[in-house]
């Protein structure tokens, strides 16, 4: 299934529009358009969304990024570029397996997400505690 139909799929099934699809999404209305349309309304050329947006539509649509990718045919191309060095280290290992491989370090990693003391939400939390309070709390 093409992108553009699993989202206006998904809109369509749970009666939402572009406008509420884009807000549980954290993108915009044309963006949404755009990825339904498979164009860049500006341009007319093919739309390549980067990674980054397909996580935030697997988020709105309350599923997992893999799920998303593996319901996606590979008839539109995803724009891989990445900010965090370690994450484009990760991708190009990534690249390396095959599909069987990329099944296990996709549960490796999710196995590694479950824990909470791995978690960025969890060590921003912990970073930001004064000295005395962990201090307190061992006495």
């Amino acid at each position: 299934m093409r992108l553009s139909e699993i989202i206006k799929t998904f809109r369509e099934a749970n009666k939402l529009s572009m406008d509420d699809m884009a807000q549980r999404c954290g993108t915009s209305k044309p963006y949404i358009s755009m990825l339904e349309n498979e164009k860049n309304s500006k341009t007319g050329k093919p739309i390549n969304p980067k990674a980054e947006t397909l996580k935030k539509i697997a988020k709105g649509m309350n599923i997992e990024l893999d799920q998303l990718i593996k319901m996606m045919d590979g008839d539109i191309e995803v724009d891989f570029k990445v900010d965090n060095p370690k994450e484009g280290l990760l991708l190009s290992y990534f690249s390396l397996l095959n599909e069987t491989g990329q099944d296990v370090a996709i549960s490796q990693v999710k196995t590694l997400t479950d824990q909470k003391a791995l978690r960025k939400d969890s060590q921003s939390e912990t970073e930001e505690a004064p000295p005395e309070a962990s201090a307190a709390s061992s006495a």
